[in-house]
């Protein structure tokens, strides 16, 4: 009983957070094309490629990935074995130290976003004059956005470690929405463009941390000031963020290098925009599912490693990521037949017809990763709630400093440009990130009952053959309209084109299953129409 209990409730949380997070996702998408299609190359890489994305955003990662491991397991530890008042003291504590740092952070951006630029960018050279001016006036206005957005961080695992799922998820959606909203007038009544988004992303990260703040409406009253660093709760915190900020700093050098400092010695304008386009459509596909469900997964964890109940953690990892790779394993191989035509539809009448070529090609490398992806998300929240941070770290430093190496060699010494230089930095990342799921998935069978080798390398197989057959019925579909057969082109025959592939690979992709016996959609479509069923149903 209490396995379906836990069960239960981890799908019910996951659902609240795939709900808000699929707004998110979506609105994300229609800001991410709006701005790309009305701001010009050079702006979008200065201004959103470089300042926001790069800089402002990379740095509130920082502090997302930092706390949320560290912060909800001894919140929840506080919470369940002292009382809330405790639990409040910690995240007092941890609230009032980090507007510290913001604000020193936020005022050395805006002094200094020369130095951070000529770091980062080739932009200072005398043909890249304009990138740099207006990527330092990027950093420089939209500085005071990474306070509310890394404040909206901790509010976020304060939800969460309530159970409030939604409201905590649901920010992201609003401040995404607030960006799009002053791009589009902006640019329609006032004639403006990245002055807009500068606007929209300052005061969007306002309401994400008003929209958190109305979720702990009944908690607002514990939130005041402290110093009190001696707590207990909160050293074993800084003790646990300690080895995470290590391999978060690795890892955003890592994506700092590949996303833009290799790409910014190259002389091509939209090569970093390409990389971007092909990062945002595959992670649209990676963390709608998977972040949902690790997000939701992560209080249960804690509470099962709480109880030192081991088989139940690994029977809830076996079966979620055996579900998690049935939809991705084939999802990534179609995805490189699909991608690029997707991107040729999205993108149509905005960019130019190389643009799009580069943004598929990237695209269609990235989506290898999903299933490492996905996998590694539930990992680790599985290594947070053991509070086994040491191991991680040095794993992801190892595979960050790999595929920085992969870049360089490949960019810098050999001088590769243009489409082979997104492949490389591609393909570099989908290796190491893959590498770094297996050596998890080994290290924490050693300690927890899970996915058993021989039913597993069994069932990967199967899924694998399913994929590819899905791959290449997408392939021949397509092969049918490319061929000139007489099919008239334009974007409705694309249209077409990609609905009756999306068909097709559904079809193959569900008798190749049922062929080989993969009984994982079967159970996700019963236990879906079991829950239909019961809210039909009369009280």
């Amino acid at each position: 009983m209490e396995s379906k209990t836990i069960g239960e409730r981890i799908i019910k949380a996951t659902m609240s957070v795939f709900i808000a997070h699929l707004c998110f996702k979506v609105v994300g998408f229609a800001q991410f094309f709006v701005i790309g299609g009305v701001t010009e190359t050079v702006q979008w890489e200065c201004i959103y490629g470089f300042a926001f994305d790069g800089v402002i955003f990379s740095l509130f990662l920082v502090g997302e990935e930092l706390i949320g491991p560290a912060l909800l397991p001894v919140f929840i530890d506080e919470k369940e074995k002292n009382s809330e008042e405790a639990a409040w003291l910690l995240a007092n504590t941890l609230l009032t130290f980090q507007l510290i740092i913001l604000g020193i952070a936020v005022l050395l951006l805006y002094l200094f976003p020369e130095t951070l630029t000529r770091w980062i960018t080739y932009f200072d050279a005398d043909k890249k004059k304009e990138n740099f001016q207006l990527a330092v006036q990027g950093v420089r206005l939209m500085a005071p956005a990474l306070i509310c957005f890394s404040l909206g961080s901790t509010t976020y695992i304060l939800l969460n470690g309530y159970k409030k799922f939604f409201l905590a998820a649901f920010g992201d959606a609003v401040w995404k929405a607030f960006i799009l909203i002053s791009v589009v007038i902006g640019v329609q009544f006032f004639g403006l463009s990245w002055k807009a988004l500068v606007f929209g992303v300052v005061f969007g990260s306002v309401t994400k941390l008003i929209t958190h703040l109305i979720g702990l409406v009944h908690q607002l009253h514990f939130i005041r000031p402290s110093f009190k660093i001696g707590n207990p709760a909160f050293k074993k915190m800084l003790i646990l963020m300690l080895p995470l900020f290590i391999g978060i700093v690795f890892a955003k050098g890592r994506d700092f290098y590949n996303n833009i400092t290799v790409l910014s010695s190259l002389d091509a304008d939209g090569l970093i925009k390409a990389n971007a386009y092909g990062r945002k459509l595959f992670q649209g596909f990676a963390m709608i599912i998977p972040y949902a469900l690790s997000i939701a997964m992560f209080p249960f964890f804690c509470d099962l490693v709480s109880k030192d109940n081991k088989e139940k953690l690994g029977e809830i990892l076996t079966i979620s990521g055996r579900m998690l790779l049935v939809i991705f394993v084939p999802m990534s191989l179609v995805v490189v037949i699909y991608g690029p035509e997707l991107v040729k539809l999205l993108v149509m009448g905005k960019f130019s017809q190389e643009d799009a070529r580069l943004a598929g090609i990237s695209m269609a490398c990235y989506s290898l990763v999903l299933p490492a992806y996905g996998l590694e998300m539930l990992l680790m929240q599985a290594f947070f709630a053991r509070k086994k941070m040491y191991l991680i770290t040095f794993v992801g430093i190892g595979c960050s400093a790999l595929s920085i190496l992969i870049s360089y060699v490949g960019i810098i010494k050999f001088g590769v440009s243009g489409a082979s230089a997104l492949i490389i930095i591609a393909s570099g990342y989908v290796l190491c990130r893959t590498l770094k799921t297996v050596i998890l998935l080994g290290v924490l069978k050693q300690a927890v009952p899970m996915f058993k080798w021989r039913e597993s390398c069994s069932f990967f197989i199967r899924i694998t053959i399913v994929g590819i057959a899905a791959a290449a019925a997408v392939w021949l579909i397509f092969h049918m309209f490319d061929a000139g057969l007489g099919i008239p082109k334009g974007k409705n025959m694309l249209m077409l084109k990609l609905i009756l592939g999306g068909v097709i690979s559904v079809f193959v992709f569900l008798a190749g299953t049922l062929l080989l016996k993969i009984r994982e959609p079967v159970e996700m479509w019963n236990w879906g129409m079991k829950k239909v069923r019961i809210k039909k149903q009369p009280n």
